[in-house]
């Protein structure tokens, strides 16, 4: 499960029962949607993920993680042919 953050962004038209204009509100970003609480309207809503990233905010998503497996592949060990040569 996702954390919550508090985040400031900019609503034009995308979630009217929050209002419109620059807005602090907490913000939990999942893989398909994004769930934004505001304080001060007392409500909760969701909203698509893509477009919530196309907002102008300051969340920044965080980078996936490679996997190990990806990592052993791509390292310059010397494979067991090039061993015995």
């Amino acid at each position: 499960m996702s954390k919550w953050h508090y985040v400031h962004f900019h609503l034009k038209d995308e979630l009217p029962q929050i209002g419109s204009g620059h807005r602090w509100a907490w913000v939990r970003v999942e893989y398909k949607w994004t769930y934004v609480w505001d304080e001060t309207s007392k409500c909760q809503r969701k909203l698509r993920t893509t477009k919530f990233l196309e907002l102008k905010t300051d969340y920044q998503p965080k980078e996936k993680k490679k996997c190990r497996s990806s990592q052993k592949i791509n390292s310059k060990e010397p494979s067991l042919q090039e061993q015995r040569s």
